[in-house]
């Protein structure tokens, strides 16, 4: 009786350590930083209807390469010591759907289409790589993944099949959809709860000092629980025990300050009814960039993606000149003035990203910022729109994911020459950020790690 007696409190007192739940993300959130380790996050990024390779990639060697002036990536120099180019992956054809649809499922599920069951195909037969790391690591933030989206169901004209829209799929036929609208975003992340708002230093003070008491009195009951329990028991506890000390040198080390990354951002107001103009492009893209980045550093998420368009975008670019002709259709012809857009708009989505990666290095992380702890990952749907051509991929990397990726000293310019598959890359990523058990990616997916990616 008195065995059983010890046990139930035991128990008890496992239920009170799980009292500690609502305090911890934030919290070691801040202990992480005041330690010098981050958590790691991936950002996935996605451009539309191909590029113009010749024009894309830096020149030169792996560790010394740079950007000629009018190339398209151009835009990154800034930021030469985070990335990593991948160039000449291959990328198999995925099976079922048009051309379109098969770039766009499978860019990052690895995966080909289902048959829709009405003569046609649908959606990937795979998650893509953001809900594989999810599921297998659940970072314990207010949301597990982040979709963000702008204008991704653009009806311009052109084909509109569903596949066309969605790059995020959190299971076989199961697209996740992004949400394209950065007030409901804002209202979701810093209004409800969901990202913390900016926390004064007496908040956090109270907020540790409310935990530390909670710890206090486990660890009191725990200790003075041990000597009657026997060794099954006694090893529960002072598995328990080990932890909660760490915790609370974790706290004695907190700083008084939070992170100043952790900021809601001020959204332009006039939009809520042009989400789908075709001028509110920009715009919304540098809103849902603010967004994402507030997200990551307000740790409401690990794991994001954000997507500009979709494949067979029909959009007009007219901020980058008055009458552009509707991107997908442009990209199909191959005149010397068609060419020249399609260059155009592949420097303004460089520069989208180059714009998320300055707002990612200026969120600052103990001797780092944000961009040092987060992988961005911009990849296109396809090689060259013309042909609907998929391979070589064309992606880049930026950012270190807390030490895991090896970007040199002063970024890595990397020529697989055919060596290497996307979806290889894909895998990659997915070890770097914890899911070490996968062993490939989709039913395209290539068997093994890239290696001399990551730092071990």
């Amino acid at each position: 009786m008195h065995r059983d007696l010890d046990r139930r409190r035991f128990l008890r007192m496992l239920g009170v350590s799980l009292a500690l739940g609502p305090f911890v993300p934030y919290l070691n959130r801040r202990a992480e930083a005041a330690l010098g380790t981050f958590p790691r996050r991936l950002l996935l990024t996605f451009a539309p209807n191909g590029t113009v390779e010749e024009k894309f990639w830096p020149v030169g060697t792996e560790t010394a390469f740079t950007f000629p002036v009018g190339q398209i990536t151009e835009p990154l120099a800034p930021f030469q010591k985070s990335l990593i180019f991948a160039k000449n992956l291959t990328r198999t054809k995925p099976r079922g759907g048009g051309p379109h649809e098969v770039a766009m499922g499978s860019l990052f599920t690895g995966a080909s289409l289902n048959p829709d069951g009405a003569g046609g195909y649908g959606f990937p037969n795979s998650a893509s790589l953001d809900q594989i790391i999810a599921a297998k690591v659940l970072p314990p933030t207010a949301f597990s993944t982040l979709e963000l989206a702008v204008q991704h169901n653009e009806q311009l004209g052109g084909n509109t099949d569903p596949t066309t829209k969605y790059m995020i799929y959190s299971g076989p036929n199961l697209p996740k959809l992004p949400n394209d609208d950065p007030y409901q975003v804002f209202s979701s992340l810093m209004l409800s709860g969901g990202a913390a708002s900016p926390v004064t230093p007496d908040a956090l003070a109270r907020t540790r000092a409310q935990k530390k008491s909670v710890i206090d009195l486990v660890l009191g009951e725990l200790t003075a629980l041990n000597p009657k329990v026997d060794m099954e028991d006694h090893a529960k506890i002072e598995a328990h025990l080990a932890g909660l000390r760490e915790i609370e040198k974790r706290l004695d080390v907190m700083p008084a300050t939070p992170s100043v990354g952790c900021v809601a951002p001020v959204l332009p107001s006039g939009y809520a009814a042009k989400l789908y103009d075709n001028d509110s492009f920009p715009a919304l893209v540098k809103m849902q960039n603010d967004l994402v980045v507030a997200a990551l550093a307000c740790d409401s998420t690990r794991i994001a993606s954000v997507q500009w368009s979709r494949t067979f975008s029909m959009l007009r670019h007219n901020w980058i000149a008055a009458n552009a002709p509707a991107h997908h259709t442009n990209s199909h012809l191959t005149t010397a003035d068609a060419v020249d857009w399609q260059y155009k708009i592949s420097v303004w989505y460089c520069q989208q990203f180059a714009d998320l990666l300055q707002k990612l290095s200026l969120v600052q992380e103990g001797n780092g910022s944000l961009l040092d702890n987060t992988l961005a990952v911009w990849s296109y749907d396809m090689n060259l729109g013309a042909g609907h051509v998929l391979p070589p991929h064309v992606a880049v990397l930026a950012g270190g994911l807390s030490g895991a990726i090896n970007t040199g000293a002063n970024g890595r310019f990397l020529d697989f020459q055919g060596s290497y598959d996307w979806t290889q890359l894909l895998l990659t990523i997915g070890h770097a950020m914890g899911a070490t058990d996968l062993t490939s990616i989709g039913d395209l997916g290539v068997p093994g790690i890239i290696p001399g990616i990551l730092t071990s």
